[in-house]
């Protein structure tokens, strides 16, 4: 009995370390539920079998398929309304979730509407990009950056437009999206450019003027391709578009070089 009673202690001091300290929505790995819990893991398994019997006994994978569920609903609404009349009770009954589970999981707009950019817009992934390629010419680099746009917004020109205006009305609730979108990729990319232009491999100009240069054709694009495809029978796919649009910005920002017989 006494036995029985230590392993229940133990796996109620487990359960209450992980619940505390690990963020909700992340899957812990058994190393970090060790660490957070403070013991071997032999001790750990003295409490449990396996890792998945205390996943389930935290209820993680229920919270995580909420999360996602969520974050899915959060997008289609945001696109078709945007986030100003997004009704977080609203967004509860579409997701099938309890108002608490929504709350606990993204306690207002705010942090609901920064999850959707990470997870949805291309900013983290192309910070990533950007760590694995920086060391690259222009010429190789824009093109692949041009992709992430097309695969990432491409397909969803409705959080697409619905970022454009509330990340540029300076709202409260944009305000952390904001600062991942200027401080992951949007930020990498504007320090590769400078290195470029340092480097002469690029025009000197403002470094936010060849930014917003880059991804200005695109986001006209993007926000009128449904409406040229269908009025004006445009027939490039938005690969093509995206090729021409990459083409003609490296060929525009190519540096001035003096001709040495002048």
């Amino acid at each position: 009995m006494k036995r029985n009673t230590s392993k229940e202690d133990l796996r109620e001091r487990i359960l209450v370390s992980v619940q505390a300290k690990l963020t909700q929505g992340v899957i812990p790995s058994l190393p970090e539920i060790l660490q957070v819990a403070g013991i071997s893991r032999a001790t750990f398994y003295r409490a449990f079998s396996s890792r998945e019997e205390l996943l389930h006994a935290l209820a993680i994978k229920p919270e995580m398929e909420s999360r996602e569920l969520l974050l899915e609903k959060a997008l289609e609404m945001i696109g078709q309304k945007g986030l100003a009349d997004l009704s977080m009770d609203e967004l509860a009954d579409a997701a099938g979730v309890s108002r608490a589970t929504l709350y606990r999981l993204f306690p207002g707009k705010a942090a609901l509407f920064r999850e959707v950019v990470k997870v949805y817009a291309p900013f983290e992934r192309l910070a990533l990009l950007m760590q694995e390629i920086a060391d690259q010419p222009p010429e190789e680099v824009m093109p692949q950056v041009a992709q992430v746009l097309v695969e990432l917004l491409g397909t969803r020109t409705g959080l697409f437009r619905t970022l454009a205006f509330e990340i540029s009305s300076q709202q409260e609730d944009t305000a952390e999206a904001a600062t991942l979108m200027l401080e992951g990729g949007l930020g990498s990319l504007l320090d590769y450019i400078q290195q470029q232009m340092r480097q002469g491999n690029l025009l000197t100009i403002s470094p936010i003027v060849a930014l917003q240069t880059f991804f200005g054709p695109f986001v006209v694009h993007l926000l009128t391709r449904s409406l040229v495809t269908r009025a004006l029978d445009l027939t490039l796919s938005m690969d093509e578009v995206a090729a021409q649009f990459v083409s003609l910005w490296l060929r525009a920002m190519k540096p001035e070089r003096l001709d040495p017989l002048q």
